[in-house]
């Protein structure tokens, strides 16, 4: 726990370009693995989308079946709506992110963090058109998206984390695994090399 608090920066160029790198997460939410927390992030954000999908669905029937009688109400549809697609979107990938983490697969993995940075970014237009169509409860709006924003983000740093273990570790696995060829005067490859 304590190495989680501590933040160490390193610093390199590229191309005349000083990069800040912060130190990578060790745990999810302080007291869970990188694993562990990947698949509870999958396990709530498919159980979430899903309410989310769940409940907003008379909404959009009653919007649908009601006439719209003025600007802010097809604005108000929209939202919701657009809201709907991307808890349907979140439920998705967050089945592809829990086949991801059983099958070890890092490529569902990267699709899922794809596919979370345009969550992220859905999320953030949503809350200029919430603040817009809302804008008595302006502070209220920005304060609860900037917070599930950090949120989105943590879970995205996780997932990263994890994948790059997981890298690592099949890396580790491949060299391993992978047999010494022989040459004809019965040295090995590697002593060749050296």
């Amino acid at each position: 726990m304590e190495e989680d608090l501590k933040t160490t920066m390193r610093c390199h160029k590229v191309r005349n370009v000083t990069i800040l790198e912060f130190s990578s997460l060790t745990s999810c939410c302080f007291c869970f693995n990188l694993k562990t927390g990947s698949v509870i992030i999958g396990l709530v954000g498919l159980a979430t989308s899903l309410a989310i999908l769940i409940s907003l669905m008379p909404a959009i029937l009653g919007y649908y079946v009601i006439h719209i009688h003025n600007s802010s109400d097809f604005l108000i549809l929209l939202i919701v709506s657009s809201l709907a697609g991307t808890s349907f979107l979140y439920a998705l990938f967050s089945c592809v992110l829990l086949i991801g983490l059983y099958r070890n697969s890092i490529k569902l993995l990267s699709s899922w963090m794809v596919s979370q940075m345009f969550i992220i970014l859905i999320h953030i237009i949503m809350t200029v058109l919430t603040c817009i169509v809302v804008s008595k409860y302006f502070l209220v709006v920005v304060f609860v998206s900037s917070l599930l924003t950090s949120f989105f983000f943590h879970f995205y740093g996780v997932v990263k984390e994890y994948k790059a273990t997981l890298k690592k570790e099949t890396a580790a696995a491949e060299t391993e695994s992978k047999p010494v060829r022989r040459c004809s005067n019965h040295y090995s490859m590697r002593d060749l090399i050296k």
